[in-house]
């Protein structure tokens, strides 16, 4: 019984004194301070992934980073039956990111692109299938606003 109790405690001091933190819970972004914000694509992405990624960044008027964030979206059939009527989708988004140093977008400080997927079933209610698109793109938004964050901070 003894050994028990030295051994949770031996646990519980080791777990609590490592200094474990979880990666998503400093998303501030304290390396790269942006004075201006280009988007480009579809403007219903960008805006989410602006809507994530603004609270996070430091924004600041004078000698900044400029953040060019350039979204795509593409809907493609994957499956069809033998009339056919469309059963299956994808929806695929690309979002590419480009912080620059000076207004002349010559030297380049990070670039990367992030790519998202989800396939999903085709519904004979038109509204529900619509509205399920517009969750499944505000959940491939939020999912590379955090890659985009955890990239920054890196």
């Amino acid at each position: 019984m003894i050994i028990k109790k030295f051994f949770f405690l031996l646990i519980f001091f080791s777990l609590t004194a490592c200094g474990y933190q979880a990666i998503y819970s400093q998303k501030n972004i304290t390396k790269i301070k942006i004075s201006e914000i280009n988007s480009f694509g579809e403007k219903k992405i960008n805006r989410l992934i602006l809507s994530f990624i603004t609270p996070n960044i430091k924004e600041t008027n004078k000698n900044g980073y400029i953040l060019n964030l350039t979204s795509k979206k593409n809907k493609e059939t994957i499956v069809k039956d033998s009339s056919g009527t469309s059963e299956t989708f994808k929806i695929t988004l690309n979002v590419s990111i480009k912080i620059t140093e000076d207004i002349n977008k010559k030297i380049i400080y990070k670039n990367k692109q992030f790519n998202a997927n989800f396939i999903y079933a085709n519904k004979n209610d038109k509204f529900e299938l619509s509205q399920d698109e517009k969750n499944i793109e505000a959940n491939l938004s939020e999912t590379i606003a955090a890659q985009i964050i955890v990239y920054l901070n890196s």
